[in-house]
């Protein structure tokens, strides 16, 4: 059994040793990656998340229509 969302991805980060608690904690993280990706200038990709019942994963979806799964 499996579930896939196709959503537009940007990337991911290590954001330290604490995990935010409050509302503004996570806007505020979530702002602090948008903000380094924009500054590298990373463009958002288009990707397909699958969520197996035993683990998840990320399919990088090209516009060829090519899969590449990491």
């Amino acid at each position: 059994m499996e579930f896939t969302l196709k959503t537009k991805y940007i990337g991911s980060m290590e954001m330290g040793s604490s995990r935010p608690g409050a509302r503004f904690e996570i806007l505020a993280a979530m702002r602090r990656v948008r903000y380094e990706f924009k500054a590298r200038n990373i463009k958002k990709r288009l990707v397909d998340i699958v969520i197996f019942f035993s683990k998840s994963g990320v399919v990088h979806q090209f516009i060829f229509g090519r899969f590449l799964s990491l």
